[in-house]
């Protein structure tokens, strides 16, 4: 459940605007080649399918999803067709199929629909602490969803629709959950300051991911130079209270596991981009944006694992917000694009 996405085949790239509409670049593109607008709500989440034809958005204060067209960039379907409750803020999850969508219905219960026959197939019950919103992820072999919300996660298994696992170690709402391509081992990050690597089959946990203040080699860090010195002697550390991951993915080989760091308050202080290596959950690298990049908390891998794309919110000051592509072996700044 991110503001951004790329298509299966690596050549199309969505991300959602805060002003309510999604924009689409193509591969040797410079500029957007569509704009979806019509809606008078902000898009919260996308998901391509059907390799790039079809995008699917999820709405602050709107039950249906809009399914686009994306090459006349017309509206296909709205779906489901019935569904009336409404809500602030909704997840979904699309199955490694495309035959099912997961969807947080707001009153703490999970709605899985099958797209072709717009059939309602199971209405998951069991999260009770109150939250902003469900996390939902299904895993990439489709055998189990996950749903995450205040201080629980639980695993469902998709052939019988029960709950398989209940995971309680995180105390704080988990807004992010990611899958290992090979669909064993899922990680959850919390506000509660920590993200933790899962087994999905055992619902044993792991071990927690080490966030380290500062790291002891600063040939570890990339960045520029000022930015460097300045967090390397431990600047940040006033406001660790209130640092988490707000987005969490692993690369597509899943050799690695990429976070984006940050805070609600501090602005443009506390962002950084965190690599982890899968196997030996040593820090990799940590990447520090330039200034005026707040809350780097949108984070996604492209198809062929070369490069990590990193949204952030608008800064005051700025005219437009920056989308920033990273080469992973070195941590290389390569381009901006300003949205």
């Amino acid at each position: 459940d991110r503001p951004a996405r790329f298509s299966s085949d690596g050549r199309q790239f969505a991300v959602c605007s805060k002003r309510g509409d999604v924009h689409v670049w193509k591969e040797e593109t410079p500029s957007t080649v569509a704009s979806l607008s019509g809606f008078k709500s902000t898009a919260y989440s996308v998901a391509f399918l059907e390799e790039g034809r079809t995008l699917i958005s999820s709405h602050w204060g709107r039950s249906n999803k809009i399914f686009w067209d994306v090459a006349s960039r017309e509206t296909r379907q709205v779906f489901p067709p019935l569904m009336e409750r409404t809500s602030l803020r909704r997840s979904i999850a699309l199955s490694s199929c495309e035959e099912l969508l997961a969807v947080d219905t707001s009153n703490l219960n999970i709605a899985v629909w099958h797209i072709a026959s717009e059939t309602l197939i199971v209405e998951l019950t069991g999260h009770e602490n109150k939250t902003y919103g469900i996390r939902l992820a299904f895993s990439p072999t489709r055998k189990y969803l996950v749903s995450a919300g205040a201080n629980e996660a639980y695993v469902w298994d998709v052939a019988l629709w029960e709950k398989r696992h209940s995971l309680t170690q995180q105390t704080g709402s988990v807004v992010d959950i990611a899958f290992h391509p090979d669909g064993k081992l899922f990680v959850t990050s919390s506000r509660d300051g920590t993200v933790r690597l899962c087994n999905v089959e055992t619902g044993e946990q792991i071990t927690p991911l080490p966030l380290p203040d500062t790291l002891d080699d600063a040939t570890g860090y990339r960045g520029e130079p000022e930015e460097i010195e300045r967090v390397s002697n431990g600047a940040n550390l006033q406001w660790k209270r209130h640092q988490h991951i707000e987005s969490i993915v692993f690369s597509p080989c899943g050799t690695l596991i990429a976070g984006g760091l940050g805070t609600w308050l501090a602005d443009g202080l506390t962002n950084e981009i965190r690599l982890w290596d899968t196997e030996t959950l040593e820090t990799r690298m940590i990447i520090l944006p330039s200034q005026g990049t707040i809350r780097p908390w949108a984070l996604t891998f492209s198809p062929c694992g070369r490069y990590l794309v990193s949204g952030a919110w608008w800064c005051p000051g700025l005219d437009k917000a920056p989308i920033r592509i990273w080469e992973v072996t070195t941590g290389e700044h390569i381009h901006t694009f300003w949205a």
